[in-house]
């Protein structure tokens, strides 16, 4: 028994078109106004993405070193754990040594007796490499809670300082 041959074909294939899904068998309007009885709440975004006062901790960096200190990175935890970090660009340092403040974080912490601690990596003087940690314990009571990371030039001792204050 022999194979038959196989025969090249060369027609011309003809170009298929996709086949069309059936619409489903649902009413949507992607764009038509929510009637008045609707089941949805009408929540404004800002209402549910914001975190409530009575809970709320915002932490702000500041920068009043001059030349001493040039930041890179940091690192912010509160109670031991990661809450936020942050990569500085050329134009953040330049904006936060021209006076401007930056705000690293605001969430919710619970009511009591808080640890915040802040790892700040970058430069200082002569090109110094440097990585410094600072922490400070805060009450947390009723209220919205402004803490304040200032970075400051010291001439006595030719280095950085690094202080937390609380906004009243």
């Amino acid at each position: 028994m022999t194979r038959p041959k196989r025969v090249a074909c060369r027609q011309a294939k003809k170009a298929v078109a996709p086949r069309r899904r059936k619409p489903s068998r649902v009413n949507f309007k992607p764009f038509a106004k929510r009637s008045s009885t609707s089941t949805a709440t009408s929540t404004p975004w800002s209402a549910i993405c914001s975190t409530p006062v009575s809970s709320q901790v915002s932490v702000f960096v500041s920068l009043d070193a001059g030349q001493q200190f040039v930041p890179d990175s940091i690192a912010l935890k509160v109670n031991d754990r990661l809450v936020a970090s942050h990569l500085y660009t050329e134009r953040e340092v330049t904006a936060l040594q021209r006076g401007g403040i930056q705000r690293l974080f605001t969430g919710n912490v619970r009511k009591g007796d808080h640890e915040m601690i802040a790892v700040l990596t970058g430069t200082g003087p002569k090109g110094k490499p440097y990585r410094r940690a600072v922490s400070v314990v805060f009450d947390k009571e009723a209220g919205a809670k402004y803490l304040e990371l200032k970075i400051q030039g010291s001439r006595e001792r030719q280095e950085p300082l690094f202080e937390f204050s609380e906004w009243e």
